[in-house]
């Protein structure tokens, strides 16, 4: 007791302190007058809920009592939040429930929520609204049969369909989060559908997407190697292989996580969470190996996106120089450059997007808390939607042969327009 009446100064000392314990029998809370409100605590104790998995993601469990257990409580191992220790917060792992979930306030009217939430539902309508409409603009020129004689477009329209997928699973992931954390959903099979459909389509939409713009940097990369000798009929043919060679392999290397999706129930906060639950004897091998297959799906198309960038500048500005001694080699970097932007400015714009999220996800480990600030991971997590959102603008718009097609496409359908809308006023 000599000793407790000084635990008032850790909590004067440390302003973000919350609470702390000693080494034999007392806990602490720092008061908002940064008063410590000690009580007893045995933080030795190993009360295992008799035998019973209560706690996710190997955390342990304590009981109030070992013989008769009115409540128990479970501690976190690092990077897993949530009574139960169900959210797992790892870099390129984290969902919009880690996220927001303990964001949301149920019961609460939604203009009540804290401003992260509400901020993340205007920008989700408005990346829907954009990602809609450069979706559609670009399956108008990309559909054109004057420019789908090389697979590269094959693979760009096949991208603008995913891309309309992609942002309408994005908005339905929000609103039914929200929905089923403000208790507004209450029908169990519709949240168990949900919950095993739209994580499992929005993460395998994302890796799909990312391929096929990898697929285009390597088919423009061989265009400039071969030249006159490249084959624009096999092209298409082995586009179409490709495509469905992607999608089976993205989904396949997935599937563990819809076949393993449950519900579970957060009796303290009056929850629902949707989460995946491996087996314990399969548990560590299958986490590993979902992190391992999702890291190479985002860093594989952002190095082929790197590679084939500046393999493209050096392989034009090689060949040129070599054919035309007298010219240099920065000159024709640079002629080579202008000519073809659109080829060196689509895998660059991909990488700038890309590399916030390599970064977020390299040096901040994951998220420690469900107090802690969510801006950055919001930040990160909407980047992330970006390269499905900005198809048209990077590969259409730097392109003189794709952006004067859809000029041309325009002007068709205004004259069409044009003509119905007199012809109606004539009748």
């Amino acid at each position: 007791l000599h000793r407790v009446k000084y635990y008032h100064i850790p909590c004067q000392e440390r302003p973000d302190l919350e609470c702390f314990h000693d080494s034999d029998q007392f806990i602490c809370l720092c008061t908002h007058d940064r008063r410590a409100n000690c009580f007893t605590f045995d933080h030795h104790m190993q009360y295992n809920c008799q035998q019973l998995s209560y706690c996710e993601n190997n955390g342990q469990c304590f009981q109030n009592n070992a013989k008769c257990p009115t409540a128990a409580i479970c501690a976190c191992p690092k990077c897993y939040l949530g009574s139960r220790c169900q959210l797992s917060t790892r870099g390129f792992g984290l969902t919009l429930d880690v996220i927001l979930g303990y964001q949301i306030r149920p019961k609460l009217a939604f203009s009540r929520q804290p401003l992260p939430l509400i901020i993340s539902g205007v920008i989700t309508i408005i990346m829907l609204v954009f990602g809609l409409f450069n979706a559609f603009v670009s399956i108008i020129t990309f559909q054109q049969k004057r420019l789908r004689t090389v697979g590269c477009v094959i693979y760009l329209f096949t991208a603008a369909i995913i891309s309309i997928l992609t942002m309408t699973m994005f908005t339905l992931k929000y609103f039914f989060l929200v929905f089923t954390q403000l208790t507004m959903l209450r029908n169990r099979t519709f949240i168990l559908g949900q919950c095993l459909i739209l994580d499992f389509f929005l993460k395998i939409l994302l890796q799909i997407g990312d391929w096929l713009y990898a697929c285009v940097a390597i088919e423009r990369l061989i265009t400039q190697q071969k030249d006159v000798h490249f084959n624009n009929k096999l092209s298409q043919k082995w586009a179409k292989y490709i495509i469905l060679f992607v999608c089976i392999i993205v989904a396949g290397t997935s599937i563990q996580e819809p076949l393993n999706r449950v519900l579970i129930d957060d009796e303290d906060e009056e929850r629902i969470w949707c989460i995946v639950r491996y087996s314990n004897s399969y548990s560590t091998l299958l986490n590993k190996y979902t992190s391992i297959s999702t890291v190479i799906h985002f860093i594989c198309p952002f190095g082929i996106n790197l590679i084939s960038a500046f393999g493209l500048i050096l392989l034009i500005a090689k060949n040129r120089s070599e054919s035309e001694e007298n010219v240099s080699f920065h000159k024709h970097l640079n002629i080579q450059f202008r000519k073809l932007k659109s080829f060196i400015i689509s895998p660059m714009v991909l990488i700038l997007v890309a590399l916030p999220r390599i970064l977020l996800a390299f040096l901040v480990e994951c998220m420690k808390s469900a107090r802690e600030s969510v801006i950055i991971y919001l930040v990160g997590y909407f980047i992330s939607f970006l390269p499905p959102i900005l198809l048209f603008i990077v590969f259409v718009l730097p392109s003189t042969l794709y952006f004067k097609e859809f000029q041309r496409v325009m002007k068709s359908d205004w004259k069409m327009f044009r003509c119905w809308k007199f012809n109606k006023r004539i009748n």
